[in-house]
């Protein structure tokens, strides 16, 4: 098993070894690489092709590769996850995008909400939020899991 936390894969030992790379070691969704008894996890790590920085994630992925090592197959399954931003001056709040959308902006002094939404559906896709707007985080979080959030 191979893990690591950065901000850029470090692959080199992966490619010495062989392993397919994408973005980071190239896993699936139960985080095995192209050699079927190697797996990674962390930072090095693109689950089914996405790298997916910082500990929540990494968190989510150690859990269901710890019961698939222990014999019940478990694939990574990620919840919304935010990166927040913890400045005084400016507190952010994001959900990077999986896809492209059609973004829609509402700014106010010392604050800036910006959601993104599917071009077809409306359905909400991501979100920006700064200042006095990421008070609306976990109500946006809890309807964008749910799949109930239509602007």
């Amino acid at each position: 098993m191979l893990s690591a936390i950065g901000l850029v894969p470090r692959t080199t030992l992966a490619i010495n070894a062989g392993l397919a790379i994408e973005n980071g070691i190239r896993t699936d969704a139960w985080c095995r690489t192209s050699a079927g008894d190697i797996y990674a996890l962390g930072d090095c790590a693109a689950i089914e092709g996405k790298v997916q920085p910082y500990v929540l994630p990494i968190m989510h992925a150690a859990r269901a590769l710890a019961r698939t090592l222990h014999g019940e197959a478990t694939r990574v399954d990620f919840p919304v996850m935010p990166i927040t931003v913890k400045v005084p001056a400016s507190p952010t709040v994001i959900v990077p995008p999986d896809e492209a959308g059609t973004w829609r902006f509402d700014d106010a002094p010392g604050s800036l909400h910006a959601l993104c939404e599917h071009v077809v559906n409306g359905r909400a896709l991501d979100f920006a939020l700064l200042g006095a707007a990421t008070q609306s985080k976990a109500a946006l979080i809890k309807a964008m899991a749910a799949g109930a959030f239509q602007p």
